[in-house]
């Protein structure tokens, strides 16, 4: 068994906010000692050309028996001596297979979704079940883990609930900001407009309920009924139908454009002006650290669990009510009017400290302290 090799244990690998950070963990750690594969159960590698240079073994989930009973298998026979699990029903089917191994290896839950407000919010009695049955699998594997990694403090809290001891919680914010991120920056896109004759509010994310696109929109609607304004949709999903039809309906299509899923939504950021986010629960929020970089305006609803913790309460942004379209409207008047809560520089200087360095080190010391003492 290799002290030095981690395996990170993954649902599916394509695009998203989680698939870049397990791209950047497999990418950056081996340059600070720590070999890394990984294993999922279905990758996109048309999606992200990453998934073809880095160490990925596809279990295939045909059938889901057959891919918990392969993956058990495979993190009992695996040779890492730390594995890493990323979401909660993996994180018990992780477990179990490091229960079943033979000699020590370790294990780390991270979380990076809410759990709590989920719960709460679902309406639907079999959607409910199934996300408290998921609850209970992550508390099984994270009372027994070696530590548990929140990628925000409130996610934290939501380990403290499910009764970890707070000395075997670490909050590791995710690596955002890399070393490349001038030349991201400057890169060429298609602007969908032929000048830029209005300020641009920008939305970027899956187009599906919990990101709130219809607040978005409604929000959006009244800006433009007071002003000269733009709003620029960067992403794909279940939503992105009713979406266009809507902008159709409202007559808004000269001043909205939907370009669907983008490759790196940084260079549009940086020729927008405000960054709108209105979810009803993030885990973190890497567009907005990405707004910040950009040194654009972020707008963003204090939902749980990742925009006070990044704005800082409000510093670097304006927090607005969840669900509240005039709320969101009020701060993007705010911003599009010059009346942020801070300037480019600050917002840029706050982006910094969600660097990519600052994840790496802070897993790889995590890692590197674990194997030192041993597991509980």
């Amino acid at each position: 068994m290799s002290a030095d090799r981690l395996t990170i244990v993954a649902s599916r690998l394509g695009v998203g906010g989680l698939e870049k950070v397990i791209e950047k963990l497999a990418a950056g750690l081996p340059s600070r000692g720590i070999a890394v594969d990984i294993t999922c159960a279905s990758v996109d590698r048309d999606a992200n050309p990453a998934w073809k240079r880095l160490v990925v073994s596809e279990l295939g989930r045909r059938n889901r028996w057959r891919f918990a009973l392969g993956l058990v298998r495979r993190v009992r026979s695996s040779t890492s001596g730390t594995v890493m699990s990323t979401a909660n029903d993996l994180a018990f089917l992780a477990r179990i297979g490091i229960h079943l191994s033979v000699g020590r290896r370790l294990h780390i839950v991270t979380l990076h979704s809410v759990i709590a407000s989920q719960i709460a919010a679902e309406l639907n009695l079999v959607n409910r079940a199934r996300l408290v049955v998921m609850r209970e699998m992550l508390r099984f594997a994270a009372r027994r883990a070696d530590a548990c990694v929140a990628v925000s403090t409130p996610l934290a809290l939501e380990f403290e609930a499910l009764g970890v001891s707070p000395d075997r919680i670490h909050v590791i914010h995710n690596p955002v900001v890399g070393p490349d991120l001038d030349a991201r920056l400057a890169s060429p896109v298609h602007w969908p407009w032929p000048d830029s004759a209005a300020p641009t509010v920008a939305f970027c994310g899956r187009l599906a309920a919990v990101k709130r696109p219809d607040v978005m929109l409604d929000a959006f609607q009244q800006v433009h009924a007071r002003r000269p304004a733009r709003l620029l949709i960067l992403g794909d999903g279940p939503l992105r139908g009713w979406l266009e039809s809507e902008v159709e309906r409202r007559a808004l299509r000269d001043s909205v454009r939907c370009l669907g899923f983008v490759d790196d939504a940084l260079a549009y950021l940086r020729r927008c002006d405000a960054l709108a986010l209105t979810s009803d629960h993030e885990g973190f929020g890497n567009v907005i650290v990405e707004a910040l970089a950009a040194g654009i305006a972020v707008v963003a609803t204090d939902c749980p669990s990742g925009p006070a913790e990044i704005l800082m309460n409000g510093r670097f942004g304006i927090l607005v009510r969840p669900g509240d379209a005039a709320s969101v409207a009020e701060g993007l008047e705010q911003s599009l009017s010059g009346k942020g809560a801070s300037s480019p520089a600050e917002r840029r200087a706050r982006a910094m400290e969600f660097s990519d360095d600052a994840a790496l080190d802070r897993y790889a010391a995590l890692i590197r302290a674990l194997q030192r003492d041993g597991a509980r």
